[in-house]
């Protein structure tokens, strides 16, 4: 019985040394990695980021959008270090937006986040604006412009896949309203024609 007591307080130390060695290796792991990282600027975005996600030059994008001006890291607050933290849950799309447009972020909770609370399947700022070419609703190439509106509604819209998951139950509504009186003035060049905002 002795023996066995003896072997269990052994198995109780070791495993105490082990978790013990563990944890010191983790915390010597995580301070020493706070080292790997530098702290950067907007300025040196550019070495690594010339081009966007569309195949455009983000300079040129930037140079004709309502945020020209702004710097990189007044959105993407999350990469101001090289190398990036991965560990970031940052979407710039969605919470970066709301750094400048607050009301405008707790208004769109209602565009599907207050069931899904999360920044996956939901069309985030970007993808109803654009990214780093936002334009004004008045401009022609805007994607909020009253003739692209149905377009834009329609990359998710007409995803049946998508439709289906989160039970949005009316079939290709973007090619009903296209039919209506108001899709087809808005075709013809009407812009206070309704559209789907």
């Amino acid at each position: 019985m002795f023996g066995f007591s003896g072997m269990k307080s052994k198995m109780l130390k070791s495993f105490f040394l082990f978790f013990a060695g563990v944890f010191v290796f983790f915390f010597a792991f995580a301070q020493e990695s706070e080292e790997d990282y530098e702290k950067i600027d907007s300025s040196a975005c550019i070495e690594c980021h010339e081009e966007s996600a569309h195949e455009t030059i983000i300079t040129d994008d930037l140079s004709h959008s309502i945020h020209d001006g702004l710097d990189c890291l007044d959105c993407h607050v999350d990469k101001d270090t090289i190398p990036h933290r991965e560990d970031s849950a940052f979407v710039v799309a969605c919470e970066g937006c709301g750094t400048c447009h607050e009301a405008e972020k707790d208004l769109y909770g209602f565009h599907g986040r207050m069931s899904a609370e999360e920044c996956r399947d939901i069309p985030t700022c970007a993808d109803c604006h654009g990214d780093h070419d936002v334009l004004p609703s008045s401009v022609k190439n805007s994607k909020t412009h009253p003739s692209n509106i149905p377009d834009t509604c329609a990359r998710c819209h007409e995803d049946i896949n998508l439709t289906k998951k989160y039970q949005i139950l009316i079939d290709h509504p973007i090619e009903v309203y296209r039919n209506s009186v108001h899709g087809l003035a808005t075709e013809s060049g009407v812009d206070v024609a309704a559209t789907c905002n």
